[in-house]
């Protein structure tokens, strides 16, 4: 009975022991899959997998492990000069020419996701200060949403002038993935280009 006790007592500290280290340094979410599945076949794996479910989702809530850290567009191309290197934000502002281009190409394909769960990329209209029609960028399908025009009293609307901050954010972050979309755009079809030439 005592052999029982001091078995629990080290399971216990060799649990506690496993948390603190995982309190200065989680894991990742793609080391949860590699630890899961070293050595199993996929069926072993998911059946693995199924059996520690409640456990994972508890270290997760504890923050014990951690969702893998994004990849750094950069060090992407860097990392992979023969592939063309696009952030996820990018393939829906391509245009369909330029995007057939693109998926035509005999180039292997690397999406650095650069998006929240969930995100998606929206383009706006609005009217600047001097009260012109404005785009923020464009959308492979061509949609905008609409902010040249707000619904006031009794629903008359007129036009929109002023932004909340978190609308001039909207504004500002939607131009700046424009400009971006536009760059890699032009990167990835002059890389396709030399290709196509050698």
């Amino acid at each position: 009975m005592l052999n029982d006790i001091l078995k629990l007592k080290k399971e216990y500290e060799d649990d506690q022991r496993l948390v603190n280290e995982l309190k200065k340094k989680p894991l990742t979410e793609s080391e949860i899959r590699a630890i899961v599945g070293n050595g199993r076949d996929e069926l072993e794996t998911a059946q693995t997998f199924k059996r520690l479910r409640t456990t994972i989702v508890e270290l997760r809530e504890q923050g014990l492990i951690v969702p893998d850290p994004k990849e750094n567009y950069l060090e992407a191309r860097s990392e992979h000069k023969n592939k063309l290197v696009l952030r996820a934000s990018t393939i829906p502002q391509i245009s369909v020419e330029d995007w057939q281009t693109i998926r035509a190409s005999k180039i292997p394909l690397h999406v650095v996701e650069d998006l929240e769960p969930g995100e998606t990329v929206r383009h706006f209209k609005y009217l600047n200060d001097f009260g012109e029609p404005q785009k923020t960028g464009t959308l492979r399908n061509g949609r905008h949403e609409d902010w040249t025009t707000e619904r006031g009293i009794y629903g008359i609307t007129s036009p929109k002038r002023e932004f909340t901050e978190a609308e001039k954010k909207e504004i500002s972050t939607a131009r700046k993935r424009h400009i971006q979309a536009q760059d890699e755009t032009a990167h990835i079809l002059n890389k396709i280009a030399e290709v196509n030439n050698e």
